[in-house]
């Protein structure tokens, strides 16, 4: 498109937004050189928004900064409220002096008070007389108080607090102890003596008080049938009929019985001390005519006792020990065995004819041989069980010669013993091994001909055979060779030992295995291997988490289900790390539990 050309242009024109007549929209436009030397020149402001906006201004309505410091007062926010404030809404001090009363709290408390006309009154008294008079006729003075009324009381608060009677309170008119006394007379017993009409019962005894207390004294001079009264020398007596006065006895203490008592139920007596015995039976004669039972005590002869019709003397320790022998157990035996004939006179002479006398299987005549003895000339004699027979006790007439020739040992088939070499001893022939050197620990092994000694080796040495593979020697010990966890891998190294922390690494070996029981649809992992915890998926199905996992999911997996029906159980899904089994396609669950394994490279 052809460039339009603006040859003149007006002085201080602003171009913006000018429309140019004879201008198409969407033509270029191009200045000529001499607009440009006119810009540059000075005539014209560079286009600015800030001189646009300043050019629609008037100066005259702007102050400068001269001005404004000199005619007006700085900025400041307290100004500006008190600006807002007008002076003629506010009093001064001395007016509301003049006007108000000052702040009290008394005065406050007073002003929250509904007042009546009778209360305000009460603020014009002139001092505490003029109160006192106020309220006298309403109050006592304290001679006034205790003119009128009873003095402050804590019984008479209580009596005060009881629903009296007419009865009750003519009580309180009685004038004295005798009085009262006469007042209920008939319903207690005179303590200077009296006659009860019924049962007297008493109280049970009990740590502070007993429920009868009876003072001691002298028996009466004249008792009656029914009194009971205690001496002061400890007896406590009765009035019976007969009449008779009677003592009874203590159950504790000294008590002398004068006649036959008989008791109940069992008699009980006292522990002995070293001052008191349990019972005392007085020395006496024995009764004419005892009765079973009957116990007593002779001055010369000691305790007897009636036992089924027959008076028994009772033996002291000192009699039985005087007149018998003291029971021993040995005794006891031997008063069971009945001697045999002539054990009284060996007992009593122990010669060798008398002890040959009392047994019944003896052989010989002479005198009785003890080990050291001499055994002397028996008239006969078989050494088949001796021992210690020496060499320098056989004849020369032997029919077999020790030393020369063979020697031959009974038996069922003989073996002959003979003289292998100077100094060695052949058995059927065969050299007994004997080296001509020997020491502690040595070991023999048989040579080319004859036996050898190996001497002991050093510690920490083992046994093994030379190069030649002809004879044992001695060797360090290196120590074992164990395989690592790439040798158990590859199966397939023979010399090297497996370590226990090792032996799952080999192929062969299971990962991990476990044993979960099932009861009432939970799982439990009752015992495991590698196995960090189990998940109860869902019914028939369970998750087991592996500890260590495997390298891939490219493992073995065996699973069987416990149960009293037959199911088959099978992995769903497996992972490096866990695997899911399920039993029945997920039916059921097994009743008594699962059991799984792995096998794989980890």
């Amino acid at each position: 498109m052809a460039d339009t050309k603006i040859s003149a242009l007006p002085a201080a024109v602003d171009l913006t937004g000018a429309d140019f007549p004879g201008v198409q929209g969407g033509q270029n436009y191009k200045f000529s050189t001499s607009l440009f030397t006119t810009l540059n020149n000075g005539l014209y402001q560079p286009l600015s928004a800030n001189l646009t906006s300043w050019s629609a201004l008037d100066p005259d309505d702007y102050l400068t900064e001269a001005d404004i410091i000199a005619g007006y007062q700085p900025l400041d926010s307290d100004l500006t409220a008190w600006a807002a404030v007008n002076p003629s809404s506010y009093s001064t001090t001395a007016e509301i002096a003049a006007a108000y009363q000052p702040l009290d709290a008394d005065l406050t408390a007073i002003a929250g008070v509904t007042t009546a006309s009778y209360g305000r009154s009460l603020l014009s008294l002139a001092n505490a007389t003029a109160l006192a008079g106020e309220v006298d006729s309403f109050f006592l003075t304290p001679t006034e108080g205790n003119a009128a009324y009873q003095p402050l009381d804590s019984d008479l608060t209580s009596i005060a607090a009881l629903s009296t009677n007419i009865y009750g309170r003519s009580l309180l008119e009685l004038a004295s102890s005798t009085t009262l006394a006469s007042e209920v007379s008939s319903f207690f017993v005179d303590i200077s003596g009296d006659t009860m009409t019924g049962k007297l019962n008493l109280p049970a005894s009990g740590t502070g008080s007993a429920g009868i207390n009876i003072g001691a004294g002298s028996a009466p001079s004249s008792p009656v049938e029914g009194d009971l009264w205690l001496r002061s020398d400890g007896f406590l007596q009765v009035r019976v009929t007969g009449p008779a006065t009677r003592s009874m006895a203590y159950i504790e203490g000294s008590t002398t019985f004068t006649g036959i008592k008989t008791f109940s139920t069992t008699a009980i007596f006292a522990t002995p001390t070293t001052s008191i015995a349990s019972i005392r039976l007085p020395h006496g004669v024995a009764p004419s005519a005892p009765t079973n039972g009957d116990v007593w005590s002779e001055s010369a002869t000691g305790f007897w006792g009636r036992v089924n019709g027959t008076s028994v003397n009772f033996a002291t320790v000192a009699g039985v020990a005087s007149g018998y022998q003291p029971l021993d157990s040995d005794l006891t035996s031997w008063a069971g065995v009945t001697r045999a004939s002539g054990f009284d006179t060996f007992a009593a002479t122990p010669s060798s004819a008398n002890l040959r006398a009392l047994l019944t299987d003896e052989v010989g005549t002479s005198s009785a041989y003890f080990v050291g003895g001499a055994l002397g000339t028996p008239a006969s004699a078989t050494l088949t069980n001796a021992s210690g027979l020496p060499l320098s006790g056989l004849v020369s007439d032997t029919s077999t010669a020790v030393g020369v020739g063979t020697v031959e040992l009974g038996h069922a088939s003989d073996t002959t013993l003979s003289r292998g070499a100077s100094g060695f001893l052949a058995v059927e022939g065969k050299r007994v091994p004997s080296p001509a050197s020997q020491a502690s620990g040595d070991t023999l092994y048989r040579g080319t001909t004859e036996w050898e000694r190996l001497p002991k080796g050093t510690a920490n040495q083992v046994l093994q055979m030379n190069a030649g593979a002809t004879a044992p020697e001695w060797a360090t010990f290196s120590g074992v060779t164990y395989a690592d966890a790439a040798d158990m891998e590859s199966a397939s190294v023979t010399n090297e030992a497996v370590s226990p922390g090792l032996q799952h690494s080999h192929p062969g070996h299971p990962k991990f295995w476990a044993w979960v029981t099932q009861s009432g649809g939970t799982p439990t992992l009752s015992t495991s291997y590698n196995v960090t915890s189990i998940t109860d998926t869902n019914t028939g199905q369970l998750t087991v988490t592996i500890a260590t996992d495997f390298s891939s999911a490219n493992w073995c997996c065996l699973a069987m289900a416990g149960a009293n029906f037959a199911r088959v159980a099978t992995h769903l899904t497996k992972a490096a790390g866990s695997v899911l089994i399920y039993l029945d396609a997920g039916a059921n669950d097994p009743s008594l539990g699962w059991n799984v394994l792995g096998l794989g490279d980890q």
